[in-house]
């Protein structure tokens, strides 16, 4: 029928998810596209958030940087900034590439 069937690309997402785990990185964003606060990192069957968080901690803290270096932000530079960067930040000090959500609200 084609309703509900399993294609390749979503088994491939079901691997990275299964294997590599998820992060989401959510952004409270202000209507002239300034950043409110600190991104918040979720993680789930990635690292264990109670134990490496002061990997996620850090991570916050390098994001905001790179982030600051752009200038002038808005919701395609926060995603392509967090996934890009972020995913060479987790594999550096894991091994592992999670699927990376970034999210703005």
């Amino acid at each position: 029928m084609g309703i509900g069937d399993i294609g390749k690309v979503v088994l491939g997402d079901r691997a990275v998810l299964g294997n590599e785990g998820v992060v989401v990185v959510v952004y409270k964003l202000s209507k002239d596209n300034r950043l409110i606060g600190d991104p918040e990192i979720i993680s789930r069957g990635f690292v264990f958030e109670k134990i490496s968080k002061q990997l996620l901690l850090e991570a916050v803290v390098r994001l905001k940087r790179q982030l600051a270096k752009k200038g002038k932000i808005n919701r395609s530079v926060i995603n392509s900034v967090t996934s890009d960067y972020l995913g060479n930040y987790f594999f550096q000090k894991t091994g592992r590439r999670p699927m990376i959500i970034p999210l703005v609200v």
